[in-house]
């Protein structure tokens, strides 16, 4: 399946693109249930059929989706905001987060990207320019990232047109 028929591919893609553009090791799309006021993971790099929720206001994804402003961590285990419950259990220890909305047209918060970092070349990490570089992913603007996302997605557009016709 491609991007073009599969809308789990196409998120894949958005996801992927993401993490390249700030260096991320891992990223987390979540989407803003209604119903149920709690984010789903819809996809989470590193955890292939695995999902997630939380709550709004928990964790630095459920304080995006609740205020609609994107974060920038630097430490995470250092921040109270951090919600350690999907490290713990995955074994992974983030160090670094960029969160940012993603909106509609009219500005309701409709769900999160959330980015990652191990950072400081931790072991069992590849070796990756964020890792060589950790400042430079800490200093992200989490705006400027958001900005250049939207604009990955408007490259994508047209296969989201394909996806929204079926």
């Amino acid at each position: 399946a491609n991007a073009e028929t599969d809308p789990q591919a196409l998120m894949s893609l958005i996801t992927e693109q993401a993490c390249a553009i700030l260096g991320a090791d891992r990223g987390t799309l979540y989407q803003l249930e209604k119903e149920s006021g709690e984010l789903s993971s819809t996809l989470a790099t590193g955890l292939p059929g695995k999902t997630i929720r939380l709550k709004l206001h928990q964790g630095i994804a459920g304080l995006v989706a609740a205020t609609g402003q994107p974060v920038r961590v630097s430490d995470a285990y250092a921040d109270d905001r951090f919600f350690r419950g999907v490290d713990e259990t995955t074994g992974y220890r983030t160090r670094h987060i960029v969160c940012v909305p993603i909106k509609n047209r009219r500005g309701d918060v409709l769900g999160v990207l959330e980015l990652r970092l191990l950072g400081y070349g931790d072991s069992g990490m590849r070796d990756t320019p964020a890792n060589q570089h950790p400042e430079a992913f800490c200093q992200a603007d989490p705006v400027e990232a958001a900005g250049r996302l939207v604009r990955v997605v408007r490259e994508l557009r047209p296969l989201v047109m394909v996806i929204g016709a079926q």
